[in-house]
């Protein structure tokens, strides 16, 4: 006996986005007949994926689920080789862009060692730097191969994301155009059929779920820093696009971590080679080489912005009523709440559960933000300073995740004093984790440094040796509101030659510094009061024979 067909009338409730697809949860009423019934949902997306249909349901007692079906169904019957051709050229594409991703997990895996032996190697070299067991050329060789291999390595990583990038969006342009090309020539369509066995008649509730190609989302974060509040308001928003071929309208939005597709492969083991080490030969003048190197080296350790792309910069809420409230009784308001998502986990995958329904049009060229939740977070600022390369004064906040939720590698909108002052990224961040930004060069600090003394005495009929005696003062001014961390790095020079010596080297009372290394790299961190100034002097002599001709920066 021939099944009692019904066509469900169902609407979208929920879609839960993943990196590249979604989840999405349809759900309709059916009046059930005494029998075999069988309901049909008609008119689903081709992005579809087939195997992934869940059904379930609630009705009449003894109403049995007792089978599910995915089938094409043809409105007009045309072949076309154009949607073959885009269907393999996706299928490619998604197993190129897996093989990236394995590429990419392999390298981040391979920094991770890198920076661990990076700590080994200079712990060791330093030490025996400082016992006189290895000559300083060696230490040098050996840190910038080191530098030299993780550098190429980040390079190597920042290129493959990039690839990634150019790659899902040649992916999720063709899955537009293959569902832009079956819509136009409407000649096939998925339809799921499920068949219910009732022993009694009535209305039965049906929950369908089923996934779709062409869904993505990824965060962006706004985070507005008071350096004279020590406060950071991070908002975590969700970026939502999708062109599945079917509108999710008045939807419970779920954002989930799940990686695209896990590899359940062991990967195979690989030869390690190890072979002699052959320096690279640089060219570079005699004049001013070394003054160009110790230049590059102490600017790196300025604090930089990450890179992004030019106007991706959100500026959606620096907006405000402005003048329009001028001149009208002022009521009494509350501050307006702000919608935190719920967050659940399941094993390595977090997912954010949206409150309130929207809207996320397919193909629509404007992607739905949505805010996962506004945090006050705790924040550090520090104020940096190498006043011998540059005369400024770089602003670092360092802030700390106190929330449950886990902050996603994702481009960051910085405001200062609710200054915007550019775009910065971060990685993965854990709750209670720390993670820090560069706010720029602050002016409300001045630093100045600057040559107080130097004194030749030549050698007399002894003592050969010349001795040129350095005298540096630094002044730093708090001319800000509140008490501020500073931290000024200097240097003395190391010889690199046994007649060259680095003698009498002192410090101005209290000014001795908090950190020092063996490369002669010289940290001062201290509180300076609002409205306060602080001095730092230091003082070494150069000593070495009259018929030498130094090379090196000196002023």
């Amino acid at each position: 006996m021939a099944p009692i067909k019904h066509t469900l009338d169902s609407k979208i409730v929920a879609a839960t986005v993943m990196v590249n697809r979604a989840i999405v949860t349809r759900t309709g009423k059916v009046k059930l007949e005494i029998g075999d019934n069988q309901v049909s949902l008609k008119d689903l997306p081709l992005t579809l994926i087939e195997n992934s249909v869940r059904v379930s349901g609630e009705g009449p007692e003894g109403a049995k689920i007792i089978g599910v079906e995915l089938k094409k169904e043809y409105l007009v019957e045309v072949k076309d080789e154009k949607l073959k051709e885009l269907e393999k050229s996706i299928e490619a594409l998604v197993l190129q862009e897996a093989a990236m991703r394995n590429e990419l997990e392999e390298m981040n895996a391979n920094l991770g060692i890198m920076n661990e032996l990076a700590k080994t190697v200079s712990t060791d070299l330093a030490r025996g730097y400082s016992r006189k067991q290895i000559d300083v050329s060696d230490l040098d060789k050996a840190v910038k191969y080191i530098i030299s291999q993780m550098n190429e390595t980040h390079s190597r990583v920042r290129a493959k994301n990039v690839e990634i990038v150019n790659l899902q969006k040649k992916i999720n342009a063709l899955r537009g155009e293959m569902s832009r090309l079956s819509s136009m020539q409407e000649k096939e369509t998925n339809v799921v059929n499920v068949d219910i066995e009732a022993s009694v008649a009535g209305d039965f509730d049906l929950a369908v779920e089923y996934a779709v190609y062409g869904a993505e989302w990824h965060p962006i974060y706004d985070a507005r820093v008071s350096t004279e509040d020590m406060t950071v308001d991070f908002t975590y928003y969700g970026i939502v696009q999708q062109n599945t071929g079917e509108n999710w309208n008045n939807t419970l939005i779920t954002l989930s971590t799940a990686p695209d597709a896990p590899s359940t492969a062991l990967p195979e083991i690989q030869p390690w080679y190890i072979n002699l080490y052959e320096p690279a030969r640089n060219t570079v003048t005699r004049s001013g080489s070394k003054k160009g190197m110790m230049m590059q080296e102490q600017q790196a350790a300025l604090p930089m912005p990450c890179t992004v792309p030019m106007g991706s910069a959100s500026k959606m809420d620096e907006g405000g009523l402005g003048g329009l409230t001028d001149g009208f009784m002022a009521e009494k308001k509350a501050p307006a709440k702000n919608q935190v998502a719920r967050v659940e986990t399941s094993g390595e995958t977090v997912v954010y559960k949206i409150e309130k329904p929207s809207d996320v049009p397919s193909e629509s060229e404007t992607p739905k933000k949505l805010m996962i939740g506004k945090f006050g977070l705790p924040v550090e600022i520090r104020y940096l300073s190498i006043p011998k390369v540059v005369p400024e004064v770089y602003t670092k906040a360092k802030i700390t995740n106190s929330t449950e939720f886990m902050f996603l590698p994702g481009e960051v909108n910085l405001f200062s004093d609710s200054e915007f002052i550019g775009a910065s990224c971060i990685e993965n961040v854990a709750p209670t984790e720390k993670f820090s930004f560069s706010l720029g060069i602050t002016k409300a600090i001045k630093v100045k440094r600057g040559l107080t003394k130097r004194e030749v005495t030549s050698g007399g009929v002894v003592h050969k040796d010349k001795r040129i005696r350095f005298a540096y003062r630094i002044k730093v001014e708090n001319n800000k509101k509140s008490e501020a961390r500073i931290t000024i790095k200097d240097q003395i020079p190391i010889s690199q030659h046994e007649k060259i010596k680095i003698e009498d080297v002192s410090y101005g009372e209290g000014t001795e510094p908090t950190k020092k290394n063996d490369m002669g790299i010289l940290d001062w961190s201290f509180i300076l009061s609002p409205g306060k100034k602080k001095n730092i002097d230091l003082e070494f002599s150069v000593v070495y024979p009259t018929e030498f001709t130094l090379e090196g920066e000196l002023d």
